[in-house]
Parts: C-alpha cells; sequence; structure tokens
C-alpha cells in the first residue's frame, strides 16, 4: 500500500522521523489534500500545506525544521516564514504576530 504526504506518495517513509512515519500511517489525507503548489487557484492554500510544503524542502531548512520524533517542527525564522506565507498569500503586509494567530488552536 501507497501513503501520500503532502502529494509524495511512497512505499514506505525513509527520511521522515520514525514517529512521524507512525502518525502519517494512521491519518492518510485525502486525495484533494494534495495540490501542488503551482496548481492553479493555489493561493487557496491552507496554512497548514504550506508549513509542509516548507518542511519538505531543504532550501528552507534554515528557516523550518523537523525538531524530534513526534510530528513536532520548530520556526528558526518567524519573519522568514510570515514573510513566505504573505508572499504566497499575495498579502505583503503580513508579519509573524498575524501568522501566529492562525497557528493557535
Amino acid at each position: 500500500m501507497q501513503w501520500c504526504l503532502n502529494g509524495d506518495c511512497r512505499e514506505d517513509y525513509r527520511g521522515y522521523p520514525s514517529q512521524l512515519q507512525a502518525i502519517i500511517q494512521r491519518f492518510a489525507f485525502p486525495e484533494w489534500a494534495y495540490k501542488p503548489e503551482s496548481s492553479p487557484g493555489s493561493r487557496q492554500i491552507q496554512l497548514w500545506h504550506f508549513i509542509l510544503e516548507l518542511l519538505r524542502k531543504e532550501e528552507y531548512h534554515d528557516v523550518i525544521a523537523w525538531q524530534g520524533d513526534y510530528g513536532e517542527f520548530v520556526i528558526k525564522d518567524p519573519d522568514e516564514v510570515a514573510r513566505l506565507w504573505g508572499a504566497r498569500k499575495c498579502k505583503p503586509q503580513m508579519n509573524y504576530d498575524k501568522l501566529s494567530r492562525a497557528l493557535s488552536p
């Protein structure tokens, strides 16, 4: 059986933290959740999906990265994450204060 994380479908999860592998296998996302960032209407992306995109890309590991084995991540450069999110949503006034409100439960 294949499992998908952020549109990346694999038979296994080598390269992901072991605890995250277990979590992913229990909570497979529906097909509609895998929207490539260049798809039409990608401006409608949800924040959780955007964060997963950043976490998967090597070039952003100095900005945001996985931490530990429990599916936790750390935002190393909050201002840059907010800037990237604002650029993606076409909201140049985005800052971390606004972004953090969306991250709160």
